[in-house]
């Protein structure tokens, strides 16, 4: 763990140099307010700047800006720009690259059912429903064991492809389990798979 720290500094430091570099190339209105980060978030995403789009989504991230969540998950796999390659991804520098992440844990809780949504759609890019997974976590404070049963249970009141997508990404969160975690979490997802009366 030590050995990552140095890594997530360089990141963190190339974090804010990209978001000054985009907003000095971009239109001032893009960042200043979460408002036109917003608009300029909504327009056709093949029509805009990564860097432009790096500072909307910095903005969002900003305490007190509440972004739209549905919105910003289709930001889910938008990369920082000049990170790509630099470090591991993991759950716990996951907001760090994809900085649409972090703008959906500063909503919180609000940003859950757009986030299940997109877990359940089989038209979503596996790395926006990965990284959809790996959110929910992050606003679950890491609490492997409760986003296991919050998905499954929401998978429950599904069929066919949405319920199968949802236990899928619950088994991603059991994976994702820490090693003092991994029979609770294991057992959680055994427990809840279990037929029940009237499942069908």
């Amino acid at each position: 763990m030590t050995s990552c720290r140095p890594t997530l500094a360089v990141s963190a430091i190339l974090l804010v140099l990209s978001a000054l570099g985009g907003a000095a190339s971009c239109p001032t209105a893009v960042g200043t307010s979460a408002a036109t980060a917003q608009s300029y978030l909504q327009r056709d995403r093949q029509l805009r700047d990564p860097a432009c789009t790096a500072v909307a989504l910095a903005r969002l991230a900003e305490p007190g800006a509440m972004g739209d969540p549905t919105t910003l998950t289709r930001y889910l796999d938008f990369v920082q720009p000049d990170v790509q390659g630099l470090i591991v991804l993991q759950n716990d520098n996951v907001a760090a690259v994809y900085p649409a992440v972090k703008a959906l844990v500063r909503i919180g809780s609000k940003a859950m059912p757009a986030l299940v949504e997109v877990l359940k759609r089989p038209d979503q890019k596996y790395a926006v429903r990965r990284n959809a997974g790996r959110t929910i976590k992050l606003l679950n404070e890491h609490d492997s064991v409760l986003v296991i049963e919050h998905l499954l249970l929401a998978a429950r009141a599904e069929n066919g492809t949405a319920r199968k997508l949802l236990e899928e990404a619950a088994m991603w969160i059991s994976e994702w389990c820490a090693d003092r975690d991994r029979t609770a979490c294991d057992e959680t997802y055994a427990l809840y798979l279990r037929p029940v009366v009237g499942d069908h």
